[in-house]
């Protein structure tokens, strides 16, 4: 998730009534990929990608620090344990330590033994992040 307000996060989650894709709430919510992009509403676009409805990649204009306070709301109103990110690097989780609120719990990254990514995983862990990996 990235590029969405507070009005497309943290309300639409909370009218959602627990069931088996929606449970009450969520252990780790994260902001999948460092782009914005612009919103789709998942009723008229499923599933939601990089493509919007014309197969245009198109931009959004809402900076990661929105999207942040977003999630930070999650965790405020009880619907998210924690709030983490995935591929980001390390001027991008500098950039978010200054205002975060609530610091990020994981980070997620491809790692695997073509990718060690070592920098950023001992920078993480210096911040007290914990990494996650996944490989393609």
């Amino acid at each position: 998730m990235v590029g969405y307000r507070v009005r497309f996060v943290a309300k639409p989650i909370s009218l959602t009534p627990p069931n088996y894709i929606f449970p009450s709430y969520f252990d780790v919510f994260y902001i999948h990929f460092p782009v914005a992009l612009e919103y789709q509403d998942p009723d008229e676009s499923h599933p939601v990608g990089w493509q919007n409805a014309k197969g245009e990649v198109a931009q959004g204009k809402t900076p990661i620090q929105e999207t942040w306070q977003a999630m930070e709301a999650l965790v405020d109103i009880g619907l998210a344990k924690s709030i983490g990110i995935c591929n980001f690097q390390g001027s991008l989780i500098i950039d978010l330590l200054r205002y975060a609120r609530i610091r990020p719990a994981i980070l997620q990254l491809e790692i695997h033994p073509y990718l060690v990514q070592e920098d950023i995983v001992r920078f993480a862990q210096s911040e007290n992040i914990a990494v996650t990996a996944y490989s393609s």
